[in-house]
């Protein structure tokens, strides 16, 4: 991304008719534009916009919520709850958090609810959507059960799971993933391993993680380990899509070095999103662009949506709202935040005025603050108000316009 300035200077000059005063000088700017990610502007913040539990409420709350997931497509929600005490549950919401029914028959399900799932240890159960199939992978115990989008078992064609809704033979399941093409990752902290499965449910491959727990996939094939309390690492995929010979190369430097809880990968930016235990002395969320470089944070100690600790988050890139399992907030009952994307300011002009003015020519100038997103840009000048009147614009042929891809800097321009 080409660096920008928060405020630019833009310049032009213009040849008068001979005999002819210029009275009147503006800048006009279209707002209705995309954001122009400035290096120097104010970092993207976030806003807690809702938390619920169960039915969808404020007022309730969950046992011990934690696994989120999200479906990019439908945009439905998943939220897993429960403990080592009672059985575990499996939640459905639409994208604001209301209740969806799953629509199965099945004796599990009941209203917005599958029950019935055994989860092993507290923090070590996940969910993940296969957003192209609307197929939902919940962990139970040590094996990974599919559901349809219904809640009906979803049957695995081929692999250890074949015949059944299930993929047994884990020693201590930790974290649960799915890539773009619907291939599903699986960290087993037992055997210091992340396998990787076809939608079919095949064996594809493996590679080693020293104490895998929570992981995610960004769109290029690139998966971030949670080392389970620990710094999250990024491997390197030799092949994506993902084949049997493809090998996966560990990053020199973890993405975080602070205690993780879990982590979660924005589908749309490839953003990487590391949610922090209270015992890493970093609570709540930092996130980090593709590139590794520290971008915002959201969650921190004191603010409205404070995270103690988190189990589970999950990003929607389409909305840019990221959902956040919170199993002990400091203050109400365990519920699911919804944390969104505060737009950048309109932008604004700073300054405007004409100089060098004589009978024939002019310089007209502004100073135009885009404050982060895509700004066009003209000069219009007449003898009279040119809000009520047609005037003279320069660039000739309209706006000149600046896309997140080209240097903001290139508004400072002269043209005759």
């Amino acid at each position: 991304m080409a660096g920008v300035r928060k405020s630019l200077d833009v310049q032009s000059a213009v040849t008068l008719a001979a005999g002819v005063v210029l009275v009147v000088a503006m800048v006009a700017l279209a707002l209705a534009l995309v954001m122009c990610t400035s290096a120097l502007a104010s970092p993207p913040r976030y806003e807690l916009v809702k938390k619920f539990g169960p039915d969808g409420s404020e007022l309730s709350g969950f046992v011990r919520v934690g696994p989120v997931a999200v479906d990019q497509t439908s945009h439905s929600v998943y939220a897993g709850d429960g403990n080592l005490n009672q059985p575990g549950k499996l939640y459905k919401f639409d994208g604001e958090g209301n209740p969806v029914s799953w629509s199965g028959s099945s004796p599990y399900i009941s209203g917005n609810k599958i029950s019935g799932l055994e989860f092993i240890e507290e923090g070590k159960v996940q969910i993940a959507v296969d957003s192209s199939a609307h197929r939902i992978y919940a962990t139970t115990a040590n094996s990974i059960r599919a559901f349809q989008a219904d809640g009906e078992p979803s049957e695995f064609t081929a692999g250890p799971g074949m015949g059944s809704s299930a993929i047994g033979g884990f020693a201590e399941l930790a974290g649960l993933a799915v890539d773009g093409n619907g291939y599903l990752y699986a960290s087993d902290r037992g055997e210091g391993i992340v396998k990787i499965f076809a939608p079919s449910g095949e064996f594809i491959t493996q590679f080693a993680v020293e104490s895998p727990a929570n992981l995610a996939v960004d769109s290029s094939g690139a998966v971030y380990v949670v080392n389970y309390l620990g710094p999250v690492t990024k491997f390197t995929p030799s092949s994506f899509p993902v084949t049997g010979g493809t090998t996966y190369t560990a990053a020199l430097a973890p993405v975080d070095s602070f205690g993780a809880e879990t982590v979660g990968v924005d589908p749309v930016t490839n953003a990487v999103y590391v949610v922090h235990s209270t015992l890493s002395g970093h609570a709540g969320v930092s996130v980090y662009s593709e590139d590794g470089a520290l971008v915002t944070g959201l969650g921190e100690p004191g603010s409205e949506g404070e995270l103690s600790l988190a189990d589970g988050i999950a990003i929607d890139g389409t909305g840019t709202k990221v959902y956040v399992g919170n199993p002990s907030p400091p203050v109400g009952p365990s519920q699911v935040f919804i944390f969104q994307q505060e737009p950048p300011a309109a932008p604004r002009i700073e300054l405007k005025t004409a100089g060098s003015i004589s009978g024939t020519a002019a310089t007209l100038y502004a100073r135009i603050n885009p404050n982060q997103r895509d700004t066009t840009y003209q000069f219009e000048y007449g003898l009279s108000d040119c809000s009520t009147s047609v005037c003279t614009t320069v660039p000739v042929g309209g706006l000149r316009s600046v896309r997140e891809t080209t240097a903001c800097g290139s508004l400072r321009r002269s043209k005759v």
